[in-house]
């Protein structure tokens, strides 16, 4: 008789086992929290961005405000330099008056009259052209200062907004891993029955 070959033990194919119903609600489960965390960090960014708006709306606002601000204060010193202005007119007229009233009284008239009221007009000029450069100075000033708090913007930083399919393929990604787990395994036990 001739010899025997020797057989092999040959195992049968082990099908891949069925995913349970758990699995896939386990996989459903992930995809669905994937895409509630994506639109969960969408939501807090649009909330971010809202946020930064309103705070460069206040801005602004808070700018306006500074700047009308100024201006009527502005407003105000330079009413109250037209009105020294005028009381300043007013008084040196008065004070030439009274001068050419005493000197008339006194019976002196001429150049020495002349001089004295001169004077009088020089004076009151120099403290109106004193005025006239403190409301320059003032206005300069408050023109400075509205341009500086124009400045005063408010940059928000950027806000990245997330995409929703990031979620949704995280899930799908954790559940086609969940699946080749599956695969896995079932290879594994199907190695282990070859080497029997």
């Amino acid at each position: 008789m001739g010899a025997v070959a020797p057989t092999a033990a040959v195992a049968a194919p082990v099908a891949a086992p069925a995913l349970s119903f758990t699995d896939i609600l386990g996989g459903v489960t992930k995809m669905a929290s994937g895409m509630m965390a994506s639109q969960a960090a969408s939501q807090a960014a649009s909330a971010q961005a809202a946020y930064q708006n309103q705070l460069a709306q206040q801005q602004m606002q808070q700018n306006y405000e500074q700047q009308v601000a100024l201006r009527q204060e502005q407003a105000q010193e330079e009413e109250a330099i037209n009105r020294k202005k005028l009381e300043a007119q007013i008084q040196t007229r008065g004070v030439k008056s009274e001068a050419l009233a005493a000197a008339a009284g006194s019976g002196v008239t001429g150049a020495s009259v002349d001089a004295l009221l001169s004077e009088y007009d020089i004076q009151g000029s120099m403290y109106l052209e004193g005025l006239e450069r403190q409301k320059q100075l003032t206005e300069a000033a408050t023109t400075q200062n509205i341009a500086n708090i124009g400045k005063n913007v408010y940059i928000p930083a950027p806000v990245e907004q997330p995409s929703p399919m990031i979620g949704m393929l995280g899930g799908i990604n954790s559940f086609i891993g969940m699946l080749g787990q599956s695969e896995a395994s079932s290879s594994i036990k199907t190695s282990n029955l070859n080497q029997l």
